[in-house]
């Protein structure tokens, strides 16, 4: 604790208008100790600690820190963004620190490059669709005519033993010995179509409608095309090539 006589000196010398150290000195040749001095000095006039001087020039704000992970949540959007587009966009939006400004340049870009690859690819697989289409409609005709072709066959063997035709209201569903299993159509697989004949054993008619158009017949006098749906024995014979005997 501070000397009272020091602090009552030290408080009566500055009234008189006298500094701190010039006081100092007073009492130091007085024979005081400088350690009473100094905490009597600190006592009647306290110090207060000096601020330094703020630089004039202020240092740019550090930039904030990337979010943990950024970067490979980065490079896997930009994998999808190559290799599935739909995908990659989903992650852009959604897990990519990239600015909103960026998200929308690479979206309409593309997007405006992907449209022309899909209306081409578009066109190219209606294209191969179509091309599949038609090749798949020729060789079921083809089958068709195969089959067509083997009732033929069949029915000239069963005349051949029996001096006339196998006889039927409908299609059969064999001809005894020579066909045990009529053809179907590959399509349908029902029946091809039968014109009765059990009024002339001499003549028989079945026709298998054609995709591409009109209907192909095996006949008496052997197989052929026609424009129409066969009626009646003589609209099956209606087809160039028909033999007669």
């Amino acid at each position: 604790m501070a000397n009272q006589q020091l602090l009552d000196y030290i408080k009566q010398r500055s009234q008189q208008g006298k500094e701190r150290g010039e006081i100092k000195q007073e009492l130091l040749g007085a024979g005081w100790q400088e350690a009473d001095v100094e905490e009597a000095l600190n006592v009647m006039f306290p110090q207060t600690p000096v601020q330094p001087p703020k630089p004039s020039f202020q240092p740019p704000p550090a930039p904030p820190l990337q979010p943990q992970g950024g970067t490979w949540k980065n490079v896997l959007t930009i994998v999808f963004l190559i290799l599935l587009l739909p995908v990659g966009l989903i992650l852009m939006w959604t897990i990519a620190n990239w600015s909103k400004k960026a998200k929308i340049i690479i979206t309409v870009v593309l997007l405006a490059a992907l449209i022309p690859i899909l209306i081409i690819g578009g066109i190219f697989v209606s294209t191969v669709l179509v091309s599949m289409g038609g090749a798949r409609e020729a060789a079921r005709d083809a089958a068709r005519k195969a089959d067509m072709r083997q009732i033929v066959t069949a029915q000239e063997m069963y005349w051949s033993m029996n001096d006339q035709y196998y006889q039927s209201v409908n299609y059969p569903v064999s001809i005894p010995n020579f066909m045990m299993e009529m053809p179907t159509d590959p399509k349908t697989e029902g029946p091809y179509g039968w014109v009765d004949n059990t009024g002339n054993n001499q003549k028989f008619c079945a026709f298998a409608d054609l995709e591409k158009d009109g209907y192909y017949v095996a006949t008496h006098g052997g197989n052929g095309e026609v424009t129409s749906e066969p009626r009646t024995i003589s609209d099956c014979e209606k087809f160039s090539g028909f033999w007669s005997y």
